[in-house]
């Protein structure tokens, strides 16, 4: 497996354990690397959902925690 990340996959990676850790989360879920990956200023993410969605909101903050799944 190779494991040689891009410095901007990194970046993205360590903020979502930052991010899963404030929050109080033992691991990594989906949504803190997609909040991640959104907050990059040069990143393709937010770029791509904007291609996708001309009318999406501003991305959230980079750090910011993911709102917690609705209750089943």
């Amino acid at each position: 497996m190779d494991t040689n990340y891009t410095t901007k996959s990194q970046e993205a990676i360590s903020g979502a354990m930052q991010a899963a850790a404030a929050a109080g989360n033992p691991q990594i879920e989906p949504a803190h690397l997609l909040v991640e990956l959104l907050s990059q200023p040069d990143g393709v993410a937010a770029g791509l959902l904007a291609a996708v969605c001309p009318d999406a909101a501003a991305p959230p903050a980079a750090g910011a925690a993911p709102r917690p799944p609705p209750p089943p």
